[in-house]
């Protein structure tokens, strides 16, 4: 450690005091040689009780009763060091090296320059593994008396503020100092006493993601937002570090579009400090309000804020009264010249309410009063028309309004227009008293309400919507659109919470301890990549997608979900094929263009698990009638990647009850082994652990806590880019991926090679975004394991139905060989007489002798003399005759005759002299199914 006198440091440092002092405490201004300054390791209201001579390096806080004769014991205070620490720093600053002669001030002067960038700034969010080291204890105050952690809006921790309650004698005071984390531009790592130098953040972002659709409460100073919640928990209530001088240093975008409600401190500074934020928030189309302190009553002491309330003796069912009664809230109104860009475009438009009146205290309708003199009807609490709603095609409109419900939390309901017609408009009001909107007894208010909303206008248009996903250029979240559309989008569902997708820690973690851990585990890989497919399927038309991973127990597949998953979202968003196929139409559509999770397919009913499968890779729900029997228009549509595990296949349930899967349910749902061969179920490589079952539960725990963050990270990247390239791009890696196969295999699996192909693209794209963590060409690899793997499983690269009907004839001929075929072993064409008689013949049966029999043993085939007619009817019941033709021949278990011909003619026993058409079948050539490799092969291979 380089070592430094002090005093020649100090000496030097004067010569550069303007720098040293903008860097330790900026913003300051000379007052002749005193530098005046806020002192940056409190939260200091006010310029003029710390100060420093530039000319002598003397400081002083007489605030804190602080004090220094030098600019190297003012570092040592500013940092929470000694001197010998504090001289090596500014050394540092000033650009000096151990051993370097310290030359006069006045001959260096003119010569030095400040060195660049040498200033620390906060790391957000701070790394996980420097939270342990996050200093419990301020090196002058001690220990604090409460802590306010600063989490972003993943919950990641991004800094701290602390308060200390200092003892002095008699005199008692508080000081709040700012905790980040730091590096400086050589990238040293340290905690730091001191605010972040950009934009800082707002306290409780993590819960105003979580509450999406809550108002904000907005109080000056942590104590009194902490208050608040407790007093007003249908707001999320909020605040910003440093207090009212740093209101122009704090980042309020989060808020943008809010309903905000502002609780200023008592006094002159507090209410200009809201009525600025008011201004700020308006700019950014937040709905502000203030809080009326005169409704709090002549008690409510000078500089009061939330954490008064107990004390004066307010409890929160009066507040919550006089916010119902509109004593509560006053309403900004901004001077209409400071802003006049918000008042251009019909966003920021109000509905146009009629003759009815609405404020905060509720909806009014004018009546005439006892004598006659006019007089205003309450009919029901605040009820707001935000827009009109109508689908693509311009049917379906309705009414989309927002109300508080009595705990004070926001609601939402778009209101089909057809329900107000019916009844007196009856399902409406019962629909709107479910959801918590108050009103006043009686029939008068509620047929009020009824015309409230039929004769009010707004200008906003929405584009109602029964999907999340793509439309056009813009991706629709449950709670956020990314990307910019043509027209706003309202997702209209009657469970709004389908979706499951939720936010949690910071892609770094993720990555370090989620997807890190996939590296070397084909499964894992292929499961990951798949969540990031979904996004992917409409750029270029692919159809719905389904991979189901099958096994015994205990390997590990629920592992494979729950990994995939936290791509989206937490646990919760794997859900189970427990369900019927109408509720599955609603969960797909919430899940267009992205991932959805059925776990255990043996929870579904055998009898219409192929139907729902055949439904999702459809891609639409079932068309319904309307009242007059016409079809209903808005059927649920979809397209997306459905991930399935289970301990049988779809082939397997479905036999259950005597069905088969067919073709087009095999290729929607492209079954994959969740063993991969090693011995440790699922996993290829175990980074460490003692077994699977212990990396299962380290994945699936960090599953649980970081997750969400990578979805909305690829679909910033995918907004973004260019589209149509990047398009452009999947179909030649898909064509690539194609290549790679031999002529041979069948037009079901290069479909489902471009579904693997594109699976192991997505995975490629999310690493080159910096996602993952994985290195190039691990994702496509395990995209071509899974698809070898999904190939052996299925039995070889032919058609599912030729497979099918392949061996439904060898199963014919193993079960009725003997009792339908009549045994023909004599040379003058007359059948054994000896044998049990033939109650239902479909021919003959002759066992040959093979003269060449390897090694002396004796072998022997049953060649079988089939009808016609009976091989059609009976043979081939439920198949095609023709094809089970084609195929027989294609394998060699059928003979032609010299002309191509399927039939030949033979002498039959007991027919005679004339020989008879029939089919000359060597069931043993059937093949029992391929070894799974064949077509495999790449061409170069081959």
């Amino acid at each position: 450690m380089a070592r430094f006198d002090i005093k020649r440091v100090a000496d030097f440092a004067l010569d550069r005091a303007d720098e040293v002092l903008a860097h330790w405490a900026p913003d300051g201004s000379y007052q002749g040689a005193e530098y005046i300054a806020l002192n940056p390791t409190r939260s200091d209201s006010s310029k003029g009780s710390f100060s420093v001579n530039r000319n002598t390096g003397a400081w002083a806080d007489f605030a804190a009763d602080e004090k220094g004769g030098d600019l190297v014991s003012l570092v040592a205070y500013l940092e929470g060091v000694n001197n010998g620490e504090a001289a090596q720093r500014l050394a540092a600053f000033l650009g000096l090296s151990e051993g370097e002669s310290i030359p006069p001030s006045s001959t260096y002067k003119s010569k030095t320059k400040k060195p660049a960038g040498n200033s620390w700034e906060a790391v957000l969010p701070v790394p996980l593994e420097a939270e342990h080291s996050c200093p419990t204890t301020h090196p002058h105050n001690g220990k604090p008396s409460k802590v306010w952690e600063y989490r972003g809006q993943c919950g990641s921790l991004l800094m701290k503020v602390m308060r200390f309650d200092i003892q002095k004698g008699d005199a008692r005071s508080k000081d709040y100092r700012p905790l980040t984390y730091c590096r400086d531009s050589n990238g040293r790592n340290s905690w730091r006493w001191k605010q972040p130098v950009k934009k800082r953040p707002l306290y409780k972002l993590d819960l105003l993601v979580k509450r999406s659709k809550a108002p904000v409460l907005l109080t000056e100073g942590e104590k009194a937002a902490d208050a608040a919640a407790s007093l007003l928990p249908g707001y999320v209530s909020m605040t910003w570090p440093g207090g009212s001088k740093a209101l122009g240093k704090a980042d309020f975008k989060p808020l943008h579009g809010r309903e905000v409600l502002l609780w200023p401190d008592n006094d002159a500074a507090g209410k200009d400090c809201m009525l600025k934020l008011a201004a700020i928030l308006h700019t950014m189309e937040c709905k502000v309000s203030t809080v009326c302190l005169e409704s709090l009553g002549p008690k409510w002491p000078a500089k009061g804020d939330a954490a008064d309330v107990e004390a004066v003796g307010i409890t929160r069912e009066q507040l919550t009264a006089l916010i119902t009664e509109g004593k509560f809230l006053t309403s900004y109104q901004p001077v209409a010249t400071e802003h006049p860009a918000q008042n251009k475009g019909g966003s920021n438009k109000g509905a146009e309410s009629g003759q009815f009146v609405v404020n905060d205290r509720g909806v009014f309708f004018p009546v005439q009063g006892a004598d006659d003199e006019p007089s205003l009807m309450r009919i029901c609490d605040r009820l707001d028309v935000l827009a009109l709603t109508r689908d693509s095609q311009g049917r379906n409109w309705g009414t989309l309004v927002r109300f508080l419900d009595p705990d004070g939390i926001v609601k939402e309901w778009n209101i089909p227009s057809e329900y107000l017609a019916t009844e007196g408009g009856a399902e409406v009001l019962k629909q709107l008293y479910s959801m918590g909107l108050r009103a006043e007894a009686g029939q008068q208010p509620r047929r009020r309400i009824i015309q409230y909303l039929q004769t009010t206008k707004s200008p906003n248009r929405y584009v109602l919507v029964n999907k999340l996903g793509w439309h056009g250029n813009a991706y629709l979240l449950p709670n956020e659109t990314l990307g910019t559309p043509v027209e706003p989008l309202y997702f209209y569902s009657t469970s709004p919470d389908l979706n499951k997708i939720k936010l949690s820690g910071e892609l770094q973690q993720w990555r370090e301890h989620v997807a890190s851990y996939c590296k070397n585990n084909t499964r894992l890989l292929f499961s990951v990549s798949a969540a990031f497919a979904g996004p992917l399927l409409n750029l270029i038309g692919m159809e719905t997608t389904g991979f189901h991973f099958f096994g015994d127990s205990s390997q590990g597949k629920t592992t494979l979900l729950k990994v995939a998953a936290s791509v989206y979202g937490g646990p919760d968003f794997v859900r189970t094929w427990r369900s019927t196929d109408n509720a599955l139409e609603s969960i797909a559509a919430s899940h267009s263009d992205g991932l959805l999770i059925l776990d255990e397919i043996s929870q579904c009913d055998p009898r219409i698990v192929g139907d729902i499968a055949y439904m999702l890779g459809n891609g639409t729900g079932k068309a319904r009638a309307n009242d007059r029997g016409g079809v209903r228009g808005n059927a649920f549509e979809w397209r997306l990647v459905f991930l399935s595990t289970g301990e049988r296949t779809l082939d397997q349930q479905m036999a259950e009850v005597g069905k088969k899967a067919k073709a087009g349910q095999e290729v929607r749902l492209l079954a994959i082994p969740s063993d991969t061969g090693s011995g440790a179920g699922i996993f290829d490589e175990l980074h460490g652990f003692a077994g699977g079952a212990a990396l299962s539960r380290y994945m699936v725990e960090k599953a649980s806590l970081f997750h969400g963050v990578p979805l909305y990270t690829f679909i910033r990247e995918l907004c973004a880019s260019n589209l149509e390239k990047l398009a452009s791009q999947i179909r030649r890696e898909l064509v690539n991926f194609a290549a790679e196969l031999s002529d041979d295999v069948s037009g079901q699996v290069r479909r489902a090679a471009d579904k693997f192909a594109l699976v192991g693209f997505a995975g490629e794209l999310a690493s080159t975004a910096g996602i993952t963590g994985w290195t190039k060409g691990m994702a496509m690899e395990a995209a071509k394991s899974c698809f070898s793997a999904w190939v052996s499983a299925r039995g070889g690269v032919g058609n599912l139905e030729d497979r099918q009907t392949l061996s439904a004839l060898r199963l014919f001929f193993d079960l009725y060989g003997e009792s339908h075929f009549t045994r023909w072993d004599r040379e003058d064409f007359t059948a054994d007489d000896h044998t049990v008689r033939t109650l239902k013949r479909c021919g003959y049966r002759k066992t040959l002798q093979d003269s060449n029999a390897l090694e002396g043993q004796a072998c022997s085939e049953t060649v079988y003399y089939v009808y016609p007619a009976t091989f059609k009817a009976e043979v081939c019941k439920g198949l095609s005759d023709r094809k089970a033709k084609q195929l027989l021949a294609a394998c060699g278990a059928l003979e032609r005759d010299g002309n191509g011909k399927f039939s030949i003619p033979t002498r039959l026993p007991n027919s005679g002299r004339n020989p008879e058409r029939v089919l000359i079948i060597r069931p043993h050539l059937i093949p029992v199914e391929d070894d799974g490799e064949k077509g495999l092969l790449t061409k170069k291979a081959a």
